[in-house]
């Protein structure tokens, strides 16, 4: 049930997927919100998640032991909608209906109601998963001694074996991307091992809001991703740590 109050306290459950937290009920405008995804039951698989409300959030996701926590700030008050999917397929509870209460500081003037847009404006994030494994858009970076740190604490649940010559990279997002438009580009690395997909574009000031990787199949992917200013990008693919060929790939809008 959408809106339902005891969410806070009992998890959502779609077969093996469960959604819980305060970040699917009440928040406050200004303050971080968060919640959990549990796939620690589910194999690779999408996961997707959306948040639509008044205003565009700043959102992020962090690895955990049993899944994943995806925390956003929402910056004008108002009733929101966060839709939680794995493979295509709601969870159960989704899209969740979140009451976003406060204003903002500094929002001004005499609307002692805070700012309410009437356009509704959609945030979301993609990732491809195996097991605890994260595909996320924002990592493009290697810590050595984090990960020296975290292979002594517990051990991945798959062996990579993976060369990332072998990925080649090919489409109009990477010649000749348009402004608001879907711009997308293919990812073959199908022999290239196994490993995780990891691309992120950036540029001229910030990274892009949105990128989404779709596995096809095979270990072939598809990329899609939104500009909205001109500018020099950077599209960084990597195929584990390491980058494929032509990686990091160049393009003027």
């Amino acid at each position: 049930k959408v809106g339902d109050d005891r969410r806070t306290s009992a998890s959502r459950l779609d077969g093996t997927v469960r959604v819980l937290g305060k970040g699917v009920d009440r928040v406050t405008v200004g303050q971080r919100a968060s919640f959990v995804i549990d796939t620690s039951e589910v194999g690779a698989g999408t996961l997707s998640v959306t948040v639509d409300g008044p205003s565009k959030v700043d959102m992020d996701c962090s690895e955990l032991e049993r899944g994943y926590e995806v925390s956003y700030t929402p910056t004008i008050s108002g009733d929101y909608l966060v839709t939680v999917k794995y493979n295509g397929v709601n969870v159960e509870g989704s899209p969740f209906k979140v009451v976003a209460v406060g204003s903002a500081a500094g929002a001004g003037g005499g609307n002692s109601q805070g700012t309410v847009k009437a356009r509704r404006e959609s945030t979301t994030l993609s990732m491809e998963t195996i097991q605890h494994t994260l595909y996320k858009q924002e990592t493009m970076f290697s810590s050595e001694a984090n990960a020296g740190s975290r292979n002594n604490t517990r051990q991945l649940p798959v062996q990579f074996n993976s060369d990332a010559s072998e990925c080649t990279a090919q489409g109009a997002g990477l010649r000749s991307p348009i402004i608001g438009r879907q711009n997308s580009f293919s990812v073959d690395c199908s022999r290239a091992g196994n490993n995780v997909l990891y691309v992120g574009v950036y540029g001229p000031d910030y990274p892009c809001e949105e990128v989404q990787i779709r596995h096809e199949g095979n270990r072939q992917y598809r990329v899609s991703y939104c500009l909205r200013d001109r500018g020099d990008y950077l599209i960084f693919v990597k195929w584990g740590d390491d980058h494929i060929p032509g990686s990091p790939f160049l393009v003027q809008v």
